[in-house]
């Protein structure tokens, strides 16, 4: 037990704000607590701070990130934006320091045209972060309409320019692409009896193993598929099934890239996801019980024993570590995955 304490001077309106967030349900994380209400706790997070020089970044969605935003942006004083304003004032609070990398990108989406817009926007964010934290928890907490901001904090916006738009894509994204390209193909294909198990062979067969893509599969596949998780639709145009394709992809590469940065995250660094999309919260919680299980047994209110047995069959890691399967892998390469994903694009698309 550790011995050392520390004393802080917390605000007045400190409990009510832990009250506002934590009924949110907006934080996913991978700790082990015992009291699920502990991940709202700012004596801990004050305590690992100060004692133990514990980093915490919260790494926001694009839709937490616009509800800040249009905090301040819009007159309409939306509830989800007095919402995003106490997330503001929480982490304030605990010195949660704030990662918007994702938002930034999805917002770009890889196009020139809408950067000068988008570098604004992140310049806004700063400064929001900075404003009167006072202000900003009356606003949270109903007891104002307004707050003012500095305009203190300045970015290089040339230099984040370059950086933004060096790489065409973000590393993995366009693997989940595909994934999304092919669970899209199959779902729409009325010849395929068993979805789950014809998309889990093509993966491991044709492409490699996804833990995220195997919980979408799972559950969009299983017995309760979630709300709103295929958006693209046959009547739609074809410029509306690329957006709906994409939105999609969005959804796997940020957990994806949310278990990356877990994974490589340095003894003093923590992360917390913060989404309000309930559909994506769901899942990306679902894929880390999975991890944190080393299997799927507890699974079957989404899909059967039958597709459990079958899924820990071809995802065991004597499977996955096959010498077959390492030299396929190996052989894989970016103009293979290019060209399967045009196949599927004029299939989808048309």
């Amino acid at each position: 037990m550790d011995n050392n304490f520390i004393m802080a001077q917390l605000p007045p309106y400190t409990n009510d704000i832990i009250s506002k967030v934590s009924g949110l349900n907006w934080f996913i994380h991978y700790f082990n607590l015992d009291d699920e209400q502990d991940i709202y706790s700012i004596g801990n997070y004050i305590h690992n701070n100060q004692l133990h020089d514990v980093n915490y970044i919260a790494i926001l969605d694009s839709n937490v990130y616009q509800f800040v935003l249009n905090a301040y942006k819009k007159s309409t004083n939306k509830p989800e934006h007095r919402n995003a304003i106490a997330l503001l004032v929480f982490c304030r609070i605990t010195d949660i320091n704030f990662d918007t990398t994702y938002p930034v990108y999805e917002k770009l989406n890889y196009g020139t045209k809408k950067i000068a817009k988008v570098l604004d926007d992140l310049e806004l964010f700063r400064n929001m972060d900075n404003a009167d934290i006072d202000q900003l928890a009356m606003y949270a907490l109903n007891k104002s309409n307004s707050f003012s901001i500095p305009n203190t904090v300045k970015i290089n916006k040339q230099q984040l320019k370059t950086e933004l738009t060096k790489y065409r894509r973000l590393t993995n994204w366009d693997s989940f692409y595909l994934f999304i390209l092919v669970i899209t193909s199959v779902s729409h294909n009325k010849q395929i009896k068993n979805k789950l198990e014809h998309f889990i062979k093509w993966m491991l067969n044709e492409f490699f193993f996804s833990l995220i893509a195997i919980t979408y599969a799972i559950v969009f596949f299983g017995k309760k598929p979630l709300p709103k998780m295929m958006k693209y639709k046959d009547k739609m145009s074809s410029e509306n099934k690329e957006k709906s394709i994409t939105n999609m992809t969005w959804d796997l590469f940020h957990m994806q890239a949310i278990f990356e940065r877990w994974k490589k995250k340095t003894a003093t660094e923590e992360f917390i996801f913060i989404s309000d999309d309930k559909a994506f919260s769901e899942l990306l919680r679902l894929a880390i019980s999975i991890q944190n299980k080393e299997g799927i047994e507890h699974l079957s209110k989404h899909i059967s024993e039958e597709d459990i047995a079958f899924v820990n069959k071809f995802t065991n890691q004597t499977y996955l570590a096959s010498n077959e399967r390492t030299q396929y892998m190996a052989n894989l390469n970016a103009q293979d995955r290019s060209v399967m994903i045009q196949q599927y694009e004029d299939l989808l698309f048309a």
